[in-house]
């Protein structure tokens, strides 16, 4: 009875410890996780920033080119 108790602690202490390997591998990759995430998310705010800055630099352009026209339909008709 005693070596059968002894037993079976036994092989629930080693599923115990495959467990506690299980759960910090799985600690592991939520950490990869997050640095990927983290990273992804840095690499979002930038293309978004450039993507606005852009957008900003037509509109300047733009209104660059409409202040020209301006400028030398103004210079013609005076």
């Amino acid at each position: 009875m005693a070596r059968e108790t002894e037993d079976y602690g036994g092989a629930v202490l080693g599923e115990l410890h495959d467990q506690r390997e299980t759960i910090l591998r799985v600690g592991d990759v939520l950490d990869d996780t997050s640095s990927n995430l983290y990273r992804s998310d840095r690499t979002l705010r930038g293309m978004l920033r450039r993507a606005w800055v852009n957008h900003m630099m037509y509109y300047i352009i733009i209104a660059v080119i409409l202040l020209i026209v301006f400028i030398i339909l103004y210079l013609k008709l005076s």
